[in-house]
This record gives structure tokens, C-alpha cells and sequence, in this order.
């Protein structure tokens, strides 16, 4: 024991938990910063596996739109050939109703 009447009694086990503490505390900022580098590095595969698979994604619509804009437009076309028949025919017939009556 230490004779100092200016040094409590608990000193030592105080320094020693203190220790303790800081070594406790040093070890936990380690593993904090190695879980940051490791979960930096995972968020960057996963950007990179992201992006590309949207790319993909992007190229696969944009293949698809063309198709489908194609398709509409032969649709209109068909359309627009059955309109103006209609409108022939619907001439036709009016003058046949006019030679008739």
C-alpha cells in the first residue's frame, strides 16, 4: 500500500480500469473502422452490379418501345386504310340511295 495520505487507496484499481477502458475503447473504434472500409467497399459492388443490371434493364425497354412504336404505327396505318374505305364506301352508298330515289 502506498503510505501518500494525497493518493487514495483505490488508485491503482482505478488506473487499471481506466486502462481497461481505453483499451476497450481503442478496440471498438478498430472494428468500427474496419466495418466502415467493409461496408464502404459493399456499397461500391453493389453500385457497380446496380448500375450495370440497369443498363441492361434500360437497353431491354428501349428494344421494346421500338417494337411497340412499330407495331403502332403499322396498327395506325391499318386503321387510317379502314377509315378512309369506310368513307369511300359511305360516299358510294349515298350516291346509290340518290340514284334510287
Amino acid at each position: 500500500m502506498n503510505d501518500d495520505p494525497t493518493v487514495p487507496p483505490t488508485q491503482p484499481t482505478i488506473e487499471t480500469v481506466l486502462e481497461r477502458i481505453n483499451a476497450l475503447g481503442e478496440s471498438l473504434s478498430a472494428e468500427i473502422v474496419k466495418a466502415r472500409n467493409d461496408l464502404s467497399a459493399e456499397i461500391a459492388k453493389v453500385r457497380v452490379d446496380l448500375s450495370a443490371e440497369i443498363q441492361s434493364f434500360r437497353e431491354e425497354v428501349d428494344e421494346k418501345l421500338y417494337k411497340l412504336d412499330c407495331k403502332l404505327d403499322v396498327l395506325n396505318e391499318d386503321f387510317l386504310e379502314i377509315k378512309g374505305e369506310q368513307k369511300r364506301h359511305g360516299r358510294r352508298l349515298n350516291e346509290l340511295e340518290r340514284k334510287v330515289s
